[in-house]
């Protein structure tokens, strides 16, 4: 005889999920580990935008200004102002 199992049209509690995915049992995402690594990590922030070429900052937001970025392995971005990007990019 087969254990009383919801039907397909029933509510599934979290053990009844973990049942039919196939997981032994409740898992926990959080980790000890990944709020210890969190403290010891610093990021450096900065909200400037500017040009790689002259250092121009953008602050005017419909200004149009141009981001490439290369094919490597591990891509490095560039965002330049229209004038460096017309010098550097267009024919």
């Amino acid at each position: 005889m087969l254990p009383n199992r919801p039907g397909p049209d029933d509510p599934l509690s979290g053990e009844d999920l973990d049942l039919r995915l196939g997981v032994p049992g409740p898992c926990v995402a959080e980790k000890d580990g990944m709020d210890e690594q969190a403290r010891v990590t610093q990021v450096a922030v900065s909200t400037a935008l500017h040009c790689i070429e002259c250092r121009q900052e953008w602050t005017d937001p419909h200004e149009r200004w141009r981001m490439y970025s290369t094919l490597d392995e591990e891509p490095e971005v560039g965002l330049f102002c229209p004038a460096c990007a017309a010098f550097e990019f267009d024919a």
